[in-house]
């Protein structure tokens, strides 16, 4: 895992019934209390009756909730959370970017990196779906050059004083003041996706990467290609990818927690040179939340004492 130690949060669904039914601040008290380093929030401003966009993280392309899901948005979460946290980072994993004018978005999350101590972690993706674009009044088509843009705002907003010039489909006058900088100058920002175009800005633009497949289990040997793809491109833009942190979303089931493979599982990832890794968990049962969360928490350990005694090394 080169000089990079293995970090572990937890994804809280904002979306119902689960942010009804067992409550944001119960769950994030629960993941801080278990020793975890981050909780992790969703992204959909709207979702559309009869879309026929595919979801990529599914096997048969259906999207996991119904079009009138209640579902929080994620930056108003994000704040709410950081109030009922001291110590976590809150992550979006991911925000999509082309529904967002960047320099707002910089504005908004400069301002929740002030105000939670610089906890925020801000993952970024294109999209797919097409319709929520369309109810939006955003070009889907041109999301890419929307998504280089972005990116470069958000870092030139970050400055201060961002340059005037170009940013895709936004223009920045001169004399353009945006403050206050977040915490440590800079939010991590973690781009979504495994195109060459998505590897491509991770070198270009973001501190980490930030995968997740369909079924919720991309296997060690997509890691192990994804780190070749941003290798090659590093190798382009003059980043050494030992700073880029690899971090993925994978679900831990019920069965799994009560049993004793799952180190296992999650040194694989690590030796394939996973760096953060964030869970998908049930919160059906709430009453044993304590402790599988504890027991998930023991096994990241688990798998941090073997990288500390040197036996795991990423491919």
């Amino acid at each position: 895992m080169g000089s990079l130690e293995l970090k572990s949060g937890v994804h809280l669904p904002n979306y119902a019934p689960w942010w009804r039914e067992v409550g944001l601040e119960t769950m994030a008290t629960l993941v801080e209390e278990a020793g975890f380093d981050s909780v992790w929030l969703s992204d959909h401003v709207v979702l559309v009756d009869d879309a026929r966009s595919r979801y990529p993280f599914s096997a048969d392309g259906g999207f996991f909730a119904e079009p009138g899901t209640e579902w929080l948005e994620w930056l108003t979460a994000a704040a709410f959370l950081a109030g009922v946290t001291s110590r976590v980072d809150i992550g979006v994993g991911v925000c999509v970017l082309p529904l967002r004018q960047p320099l707002l978005l910089a504005k908004q999350v400069a301002t929740l990196d002030q105000l939670s101590g610089g906890r925020v972690l801000l993952g970024v993706g294109s999209g797919w779906l097409a319709e929520e674009f369309a109810a939006l009044g955003a070009d889907f088509a041109g999301r890419g050059r929307a998504m280089d843009g972005g990116l470069r705002l958000l870092r030139a907003a970050w400055t201060g004083e961002p340059e005037p010039g170009e940013y895709g489909p936004w223009t920045l006058p001169p004399g353009v003041h945006c403050r206050p900088r977040p915490v440590r100058g800079n939010v991590p920002i973690f781009i979504g996706g495994d195109s060459p175009a998505a590897l491509r800005r991770v070198a270009m633009y973001a501190n980490g990467w930030y995968g997740t497949a369909a079924g919720g289990d991309p296997g060690p040997e997509s890691i192990v290609r994804v780190r070749s793809g941003i290798a090659e491109q590093c190798e382009r833009y003059g980043r050494d990818p030992a700073d880029i942190e690899i971090a993925l979303r994978i679900a831990v089931s019920g069965r799994e927690l009560d049993g004793d493979g799952l180190a296992g599982r999650l040194a694989a990832y690590a030796d394939a040179g996973v760096t953060r890794l964030s869970f998908d968990i049930g919160w059906r049962n709430r009453r044993a939340l304590p402790d599988r969360l504890a027991a998930l928490a023991a096994a990241v350990d688990e798998v941090r004492k073997g990288a500390a005694a040197g036996r795991h090394s990423p491919a």
